[in-house]
């Protein structure tokens, strides 16, 4: 779980996780949800405006872990939440983050 947090360090610009992760809603058809929260470092305590989805299988997928090699296909949603403890979390169907975007006339976030 430490190579996770170091790789989510290196990789920090929580723009491009909203951004990345709403593209990832809108080419993923399922009953997928989009998460728009905060994330903390366990070793810093720094926290991140970020943005992720839970897939239907149990697993969250985000901008910092899709291209690790580690984790080609997510990360388990439990294991996600322990390592990077959200808070100030709002979850949207893709039907309510198309009207996010077009209400807001960006990816978020939209309730922080």
């Amino acid at each position: 779980m430490h190579d996770l947090i170091e790789y989510l360090n290196e990789q920090a610009d929580t723009n491009r996780s909203f951004q990345w992760a709403f593209e990832w809603l809108t080419k993923n058809p399922g009953e997928h949800q989009l998460v728009h929260g905060v994330i903390i470092d366990p070793d810093t305590g720094n926290k991140l405006n970020s943005a992720w989805i839970e897939t239907a299988v149990d697993v969250v997928m985000d901008f910092y872990t899709h291209n690790n090699p580690k984790y080609p296909y997510g990360v388990k949603t439990k294991d996600f939440y322990a390592i990077v403890t959200p808070t100030n979390m709002k979850k949207y169907t893709l039907k309510q983050a198309m009207a996010e975007v077009e209400q807001s006339k960006h990816h978020g976030p939209w309730h922080m």
